[in-house]
């Protein structure tokens, strides 16, 4: 949405002058704050809003983005923004600023959103009971909606439960099947389902054995368009079976609402004292019992300290209960639980673990105690004993002391695995959610070093389907780690699937998040950014990458690994031509290893990837963002060049090349350069979009290398990126030794004129002058006998010569 958009639609709505001004400038200041700087266990989402036709960066994947989901499917909603900055939130007696996680802009009136897990809400409200409420499970923040009554806006939390992993799939799912422009087709085509429908709920599955257009897509669409209703928030739209559609959204609640119980069950934890009891009290229990049925069938008085016991395990076996929930003790929470330790050697011992374990400057316990030692002694009482220290030790934050020690790689490799209730889920559909890492290969090749090869490593760039498992598309390059490899993964991914995926899942790699970030703008994709460290996140990728190092790496000529056994390693990666050979060998088996062997591996339930990916483009074909391979793509695949400049007699020069194109030539003068572009997989070429058009221009390299195929036309491309670095030393060290040898040669130049003045200086202290002595004339005489000399005139006739 403009600004005279937003503002023409702001007239419409039955709010004062003041309030549209204030909330204009709120809309257009944008987001307040950079989100993730710092997170720790939040994926980084930049969500393309179809909506907006923008970028909006959110700050989770579960609670923010699923919010966002609702609001893209709302046909009310007109705009958003996130992380909107309010200025002069009162909390008590202080004002400070705050920034709201959505900034809403209605058909009919204007909100703003707070997201926040249900967990979280329940947490703030008995830490904040002040500012956070909660009543018939509606939560609000007295402090945002009292700044926003003020300023005529509405105000609401968004409260998410913590296992949403089935509400954000489907409404994922809905999203990347939905499309508005196509909501008068879909309505148009609902009669065949509306028949089926009016006879009651109805599968998935049933309405695809009647309808033959039927599918999960189409229900994704009919569901977006909100003329269809099922159990969204607790079955997949993907499992048809168990999936029912109905035209009633209070049919479609009870629906839900029965699976719901189902879930429910399965997610509640152990609750029963028998299960929450220790094994001893269990064992003690157990005993307790026995012993009273026994009195009992022997019939013997039960003694006076039991008979209470007796009473209530009779009361329970009538009521259907367990008799042992009576008899359990509770030992383990008996006995002296006060602590040995003073009062200030507890404080010293607090001291001590704060400034040198949570710190990481006490390396081990050993290190911890000698310190507390130190300062024991030092304070005059006596040190604790090591047992003490551990116990308290414990009762730390594991996390704080690996970020002090290891930063955020070691708190991602020390943290627990998240409880399978509470995570994300994974993708309904192929094509929605690809995850890309980059790897290097466990491999010594491509190298001409004059000492005998230098260990680099090519890098795998793998892109790995989250709904099916399978491999769509890589990259294997060698170098350093650039932005050719994602495009070059993009590209093969088209040429594959003829799509793009709806969401990407990367690290923080500066040559993901930089080669990515453009391309995926302009094709409408979302970027999901894991934390630092956080491989569990992309684990998708991390196990094909392993798997290929294990199979492929290791068992090939020039690995690292025998290397390191005690095998020496020869020079015949110097010559480029096996160094071309070695790159297409390992291209072939890497592309064998992913998309022959891989597929047919068993991953999830004795399914295999390929079956799989097989089976869900049969329920929800097409799930991708179309995309045609022709030049605007290719173009939007290269990567920029910063040089802006043609030389009508020189060209474009990059790279130490000259790039020309004769129709540019002739208008250089008058066109003016926007931007050039190299391509990642030919570097016989670039791209230059001027101000009129866009121009291929080629340098000598496209007679060299033209008739390549294009495996080897990528390999001269990434040899030359490759050996620029090593082509540049030499000039500088061609230039270094120029320089030397000429100021060399002007020292001694004016060495000599230092000497030959001093001597002119001596000259003149000693009253003598020198003049310089003209050149002696030599007067000779040249005698020459002619006689000597031999007959030059030909005999015979001289016209045959």
């Amino acid at each position: 949405m403009t600004l005279e958009e937003l503002r023409n639609h702001l007239r419409t709505l039955d709010l004062a002058i003041e309030v549209r001004a204030f909330i204009l400038e709120l809309y257009c200041q944008g987001a307040g704050r950079k989100v993730g700087v710092h997170a720790l266990d939040n994926v980084i989402v930049d969500f393309y809003s179809k909506k907006c036709s923008d970028i909006r960066c959110l700050e989770s994947h579960t609670v923010e983005q699923t919010c966002a989901f609702e609001l893209e499917l709302d046909p009310e909603v007109v705009a958003y923004v996130c992380q909107v900055t309010c200025r002069g939130v009162r909390r008590g007696n202080h004002v400070s600023n705050a920034n709201i996680d959505f900034f809403v802009i209605r058909r009919a009136s204007v909100e703003l959103i707070e997201c926040k897990s249900v967990s979280a809400l329940e947490r703030l409200v008995q830490k904040k009971p002040q500012e956070w409420t909660e009543e018939s499970g509606v939560y609000t923040n007295t402090a945002y909606e009292s700044w926003a009554a003020s300023h005529g806006i509405k105000f609401r939390v968004w409260a998410s439960p913590d296992n949403i992993s089935r509400y954000h799939r489907n409404m994922q799912f809905v999203l990347h099947n939905w499309n508005e422009e196509l909501s008068l087709i879909r309505n148009e085509g609902l009669s065949q389902v509306r028949n089926q429908l009016s006879q009651g709920p109805r599968s998935i599955d049933d309405l695809m054995a009647s309808v033959p257009w039927f599918n999960a897509s189409a229900a994704a669409g009919l569901l977006g368009d909100r003329l269809v209703f099922g159990p969204i928030w607790n079955v997949p739209i993907t499992d048809t079976r168990n999936f029912y559609l109905s035209l009633s959204d209070e049919q479609a609640r009870s629906i839900d609402a029965e699976f719901a119980a189902n879930v429910v069950d399965l997610y509640l934890d152990a609750r029963e004292s028998v299960s929450l009891a220790s094994a001893t009290d269990v064992a003690r229990g157990k005993k307790i019992l026995a012993e009273l049925d026994g009195l009992i069938s022997r019939g013997e008085p039960i003694p006076r300290w039991r008979r209470g016991q007796a009473t209530k395990v009779a009361l329970a076996r009538a009521e259907g209960r367990n008799p042992l929930d009576e008899t359990i003790t509770s030992f383990s929470r008996s006995g002296n639980r006060q602590s040995r330790l003073t009062t200030v050697q507890d404080e010293v011992v607090r001291q001590v673990i704060k400034t040198q374990w949570l710190t990481g400057v006490a390396p081990t316990i050993s290190d911890l105690h000698e310190a507390l030692g130190a300062e024991c002694r030092s304070a005059g009482i006596h040190t604790p004993g090591r047992k003490a220290l551990v116990s308290r030790v414990r009762q730390t934050s594991r996390e704080v002391r690996d970020l002090a020690v290891g930063g955020k790689r070691l708190y991602q490799a020390n943290k627990a695995r998240s409880d399978a209730r509470y995570r994300s889920g994974t993708a309904l559909a192929v094509h929605s959610v690809l995850h890309i890492d980059a790897t290097k290969i466990d491999h010594r090749t491509f190298t001409q070093e004059d000492d005998g090869p230098e260990p680099q490593c090519p890098l795998l760039y793998c892109g790995r389907d989250e709904a099916s498992g399978l491999v769509m598309a890589h990259a294997f390059v060698f170098g350093p780690a650039r932005r050719d490899g994602p495009m070059i993964l993009m590209r093969n991914y088209v040429r594959n699937h003829e799509q793009v995926p709806h969401s990407i899942v990367i690290d923080r790699g500066t040559d993901l998040k930089s080669g990515l970030r453009e391309f995926c703008g302009i094709y409408g994709i979302s970027i999901l950014t894991v934390p630092t460290g956080g491989s569990r996140f992309n684990s998708q990728c991390e196990t094909v990458q392993s798997q290929i190092n294990e199979s492929i790496s290791h068992k090939m000529i020039g690995s690292t690994k025998p290397d390191k056994a005690g095998r020496s390693v020869d020079g015949k990666f110097k010559s480029r031509k096996t160094a071309r050979m070695q790159f297409s060998t390992t291209e072939a088996e890497i592309s064998e290893m992913l998309y022959v062997t891989l597929p047919e591996n068993p991953i999830q339930a004795s399914y295999s990837s390929h079956e799989r990916f097989d089976h869900l483009q049969q329920i929800a074909p097409n799930s991708g963002k179309p995309v045609v391979a022709d030049e605007e793509f290719f173009f939007n695949t290269c990567v920029k060049t910063d040089s802006m400049s043609y030389e009508r007699t020189r060209g474009y020069r990059f790279c130490g090349r000259n790039y020309t194109n004769a129709a540019l030539s002739k208008k250089s003068d008058d066109e003016k350069i926007i931007e050039a572009r190299r391509d990642p997989e030919d570097t016989s070429y670039i791209w230059i979009q001027t101000n009129v058009r866009r121009y291929k221009a080629w340098c000598s390299m496209s007679a060299e290398i033209g008739h390549y195929m294009p495996v080897d036309r990528r390999f001269e491309t990434m040899w030359d990126q490759f050996t620029r670095r090593q082509v540049d030393q030499q000039r500088q060290e061609v230039k270094r030794k120029n320089y030397e040898r000429t100021s060399a040669a002007n020292a001694k130049q004016r060495a000599l004129d230092s000497e030959q003045l001093k001597r002119l200086k001596q000259g003149e202290e000693n009253g003598s002058t020198t003049e310089r002595e003209a050149p002696a004339m030599v007067n000779a005489t040249l005698s020459v006998d002619f006689g000597s000399l031999p007959d030059l005139t030909p005999k015979g006739d001289p016209d045959e010569f």
